[in-house]
């Protein structure tokens, strides 16, 4: 008989992408054709009509072998039906059933094969991938799993679809790689046993299965055009921002130049400044001197001149004072004695001995 469930609930188009919404729906509508109550009603009313053609046949005078027969189809529809019934009710019963439904599920044909031989110059990433990871989605623990998209997909969605396939987590159980029937165990410790065996088993599958995914994973990432394309702007990014901060670091350093060479020129202008005051300010030292020098000339040759004019006293006396007295002494000296030598030269002559002494 047929033991596919999903056959019997006539969902073979969906296999495991059935929800549990179209198997609940599936049996329900299937229970309607097939449920005992309902042949009963359709047994009896086929029964009537059986009875009504007998009649008709007795009255022709052949009816014995014909009634047998349609006996025997009866009793062989009837047995069809209950074993139809039984087989749609457990046939629900296990896709209703979570692990049962996945140990079936495992054990269902697959294609287990991934892109090995792709050849980004000639072949077409997408369609080569694409159905890979469609096939291979049915296993994600968290559905719906993300598909491979196309060549618009913006990048954030790519980013997100390998940040799920890289860590994808498979419900894929591997029933067929038990190698012991736990229903044949003639006590626990051997059911026990023959589980902790099977499980070891399931593990290693379990193992492979998690690196063949890596591995096509892997692949897709390597050869996948918008990969590529975003690795290139982030190359270009990365480029211009180098070229950004070496332009900077060169625009600074021309900046600091500029900024030292001002600086030596404006100390340079500064000591220019400093060396010219010095300049200026010794020039008017000198001249300072030299106007001083001259009026101290003049004050002693005037000095001279009154007192051999006045004979006010010696050329040793005079030139004591000359040598001694400082400009304005002198100058105030010269003019009293001017004063004097007109109204009293013997005063002007005094004043000039108490000047020596």
């Amino acid at each position: 008989g047929e033991t596919d469930p999903y056959r019997l609930l006539e969902l073979e188009e969906l296999r495991w992408r059935a929800t549990q919404d179209d198997v609940r729906k599936a049996y329900r509508r299937l229970v309607l054709l097939h449920h005992p109550d309902k042949q009963d009603a359709a047994k009896a009313k086929a029964e009537r009509a059986e009875a009504a053609a007998a009649k008709a046949r007795d009255a022709d005078g052949d009816a014995d072998d014909d009634d047998d027969a349609d006996a025997k189809k009866a009793d062989d529809d009837e047995d069809e039906g209950d074993e139809m019934f039984r087989a749609i009710t457990g046939a629900f019963e296990l896709l209703s059933n979570e692990k049962k439904r996945r140990d079936f599920d495992s054990l269902d044909d697959f294609d287990d094969s991934i892109p090995r031989d792709f050849d980004p110059a000639t072949d077409d990433f997408f369609k080569e991938f694409g159905p890979v990871f469609e096939r291979n989605s049915r296993w994600s623990e968290l559905q719906p799993a993300p598909l491979l998209g196309d060549a618009s997909a913006p990048f954030d969605d790519v980013a997100e679809f390998y940040n799920f396939w890289f860590a994808f987590k498979s419900w894929r159980d591997f029933a067929d790689a038990d190698e012991y029937d736990v229903g044949e165990a003639g006590f626990r410790e051997e059911k026990r046993w023959m589980e902790r065996e099977n499980e070891k088993l399931r593990k290693k599958k379990r193992k492979d299965e998690q690196k063949r995914i890596e591995k096509l994973v892997e692949l897709s990432y390597k050869d996948d055009p918008r990969v590529k394309a975003q690795n290139e702007r982030e190359k270009a990014a990365k480029a211009a921002a180098k070229a950004e901060r070496a332009a900077k670091l060169e625009a600074d350093r021309e900046a600091e130049a500029k900024a030292k060479a001002a600086a030596a020129a404006a100390a340079a202008a500064a000591e220019a400044a400093a060396a010219e005051r010095q300049r200026e300010e010794a020039a008017e030292r000198k001249r300072q001197k030299e106007k001083e020098a001259k009026a101290l000339r003049k004050q002693r040759a005037r000095l001279r001149a009154a007192c051999k004019e006045h004979s006010l006293c010696d050329d040793d006396a005079c030139e004591k004072l000359c040598a001694r007295l400082p400009t304005a002494r002198l100058e105030s000296l010269c003019a009293e004695l001017e004063e004097l030598c007109v109204t009293d030269g013997a005063a002007a002559t005094a004043r000039v001995a108490r000047e020596v002494e």
